[in-house]
């Protein structure tokens, strides 16, 4: 509905814009308004097959992308965790073209946790080099605003390792500005369940 209201304004203000003689506007303006109402179904029904589109890339890309990815960061292969942690974080090209300065990202809240909860572990780990590759790789789950994730870098800052405070401070800036207040898990802030 609004989309359609859209439109016919849109089409008023192009009629109005034309300058037209009075004589010559109530018959063009019919048929501009439903040349308009046509596109405005057209435009209505691309919207329609791109929100198809998106759920499409959520439930074939995103959710089983981030059940693999988060599969490989299992405790049974070592090097290849540390080799998925590297991609996560490296940019390929650096020529400045498009999104090339942009870390792969997980818009899908579902998709995101689930990636996170296999990387939250690993921001706590003794070995600092996996630690660091972790807090890094942070970076692609942070639009699922889990708090669990932002406390985990927050934690950083207060790392022995100047590296590391370095590194939490950085990523922490890239962070949406608003978090949601609970986290997939059901804990409080204070440790308690809700």
């Amino acid at each position: 509905p609004d989309r359609a209201l859209f439109f016919l304004s849109a089409g008023d203000l192009l009629l109005e814009s034309l300058d037209l003689p009075l004589n010559l506007r109530h018959v063009d303006r019919a048929q501009w308004l439903g040349q308009f109402n046509v596109l405005g179904v057209r435009v209505y029904r691309a919207f329609e097959w791109l929100d198809r589109a998106e759920q499409a890339r959520i439930a074939e890309v995103e959710r089983p992308l981030a059940r693999e990815l988060a599969a490989a960061l299992a405790p049974e292969n070592p090097t290849a965790r540390l080799t998925l942690l590297t991609a996560l974080d490296y940019y390929f090209l650096r020529g400045g073209i498009g999104n090339d300065y942009d870390p792969i990202m997980f818009y899908d809240r579902e998709a995101a946790e689930t990636l996170a909860r296999a990387i939250l572990p690993l921001l706590d780990s003794p070995d600092v080099a996996l630690s660091r590759k972790a807090l890094r790789a942070v970076a692609v789950v942070r639009e699922a605003r889990d708090r669990d994730v932002l406390l985990g870098v927050m934690r950083k800052l207060a790392s022995p390792d100047k590296s590391t405070r370095e590194i939490a401070e950085q990523e922490l800036s890239r962070f949406p500005a608003e978090y949601a207040s609970q986290s997939r898990s059901g804990s409080t802030p204070s440790g308690g369940s809700r």
